[in-house]
């Protein structure tokens, strides 16, 4: 007899929810190279941007922007750093409820269950990841800002 093609469902969806939660560990591995290049930047640049600020009106309103992108990308950092995945567990007993009300001749019971809630769980994971895909995103505006604001105040001072 063949295979159920709700067996290969079954280990498509496992292997969407890895997929799932190796890219929100990636991006969580990505805020490191971003502070750090931030942070470089804003040792090499702040002296002279407060030298110039001290001269130039403009210079002070461009360490204004600086301050706000270092703000935002700090805060980005934190909440993303602190962030963590909502777990779902299996619950194994409302699952095996569910298979016992089921048909015993329907040997694909436990493939539809389990497709059923690997898609409840990767329908969250997704949002998840959206969210953390637009915190990142917050994090590498926040350093971009930062380090113009600051190239802007040397340049002009």
């Amino acid at each position: 007899m063949p295979p159920s093609p709700l067996t290969d469902l079954y280990a498509l969806s496992l292997r969407t929810l890895d997929a799932h939660e190796r890219r929100a560990s990636e991006l969580r591995g990505r805020v490191a190279p971003i502070l750090a290049a931030g942070g470089l930047g804003l040792t090499l640049l702040s002296g002279p941007s407060f030298v110039a600020a001290a001269a130039h009106p403009l210079s002070r309103l461009a360490i204004v922007c600086a301050m706000t992108g270092l703000c935002a990308a700090l805060s980005g950092a934190m909440a993303l750093l602190l962030r963590r995945t909502p777990v779902v567990d299996v619950e194994a007993r409302a699952i095996a409820r569910r298979l016992e009300a089921i048909d015993e001749n329907d040997d694909d019971a436990y493939a539809k269950e389990m497709i059923d809630m690997f898609a409840m769980r990767a329908s969250q994971l997704e949002a998840e990841f959206e969210l953390l895909h637009r915190i990142f995103t917050v994090i590498v505006c926040g350093t971009l800002a930062m380090l113009c604001g600051l190239a802007l105040a040397a340049l002009v001072g």
